[in-house]
């Protein structure tokens, strides 16, 4: 996926000057994302998608513009016209002073992670069953006479980020995330409550999950 970032932006910078745009900067990520959604204690649907997205920005002088797209076989030539005229047609900046320059990460955090790379169905199915059945065990020890998982979801993604500017400047990542979210509904003598539980990580953390789900299901009985 990098590749086909690269190599459209490659084509965008190139052309860019010859139609008159004097800065320019060309953002696109890519995302694959596995998402499981969860009704009345069952799963509803497993989900796999991929995207691919990009946005470019010019200026002119003080008259910056920006133009976005999906479509990888886009002609740059009408697209980078498309983008003169958004930007002619703009308002003047007084304060614009360019595009970033010098790209750079700072102090990096941890937000990649293989096992989420490598996860495939069946493995996310399995940690959404799990967290389930860990909040309803929870409920249950709490004195919960019934407990339902009323809707939530589950979804781990992977993707990666290119940026790169006119001059050539460019800044490539990528990164993972997962999160879970479900709804816990609880009764006991006539009464009923309900609790979120929620988590998200860039890495994965199954204890984290453990924890949450045992927490909500805790106090799905407690708010009553």
């Amino acid at each position: 996926m990098k590749d086909v970032l690269v190599n459209l932006a490659q084509k965008i910078v190139s052309r860019a000057r010859d139609k008159g745009i004097e800065d320019l900067e060309f953002y696109g990520r890519w995302f694959r994302e596995i998402g499981i959604d969860v009704s009345r204690d069952r799963i509803k649907a497993v989900k796999d998608r991929v995207i691919v997205e990009y946005g470019v920005l010019g200026a002119i002088g003080k008259r910056v513009g920006s133009i976005g797209s999906e479509d990888l076989d886009v002609d740059v030539d009408k697209l980078l016209d498309q983008l003169v005229s958004i930007i002619r047609a703009s308002r003047e900046d007084e304060k614009w002073s360019g595009f970033a320059r010098k790209y750079g990460r700072g102090v990096e955090v941890p937000g990649y992670d293989k096992k989420i790379v490598d996860m495939g169905h069946d493995d996310a199915v399995e940690i959404v069953l799990n967290a389930m059945d860990t909040a309803r065990d929870a409920a249950k020890r709490g004195g919960a006479e019934e407990v339902v998982v009323s809707e939530g979801g589950y979804r781990i993604a992977v993707g990666g980020v290119y940026i790169v500017n006119i001059d050539g400047e460019e800044q490539y990542g990528e990164y993972t995330v997962n999160s879970l979210s479900f709804e816990i509904k609880s009764r006991k003598g006539g009464e009923e409550s309900t609790y979120w539980v929620f988590t998200g990580n860039r890495r994965l953390d199954t204890k984290e999950i453990e924890e949450e789900s045992i927490r909500g299901g805790e106090y799905s009985v407690k708010f009553m």
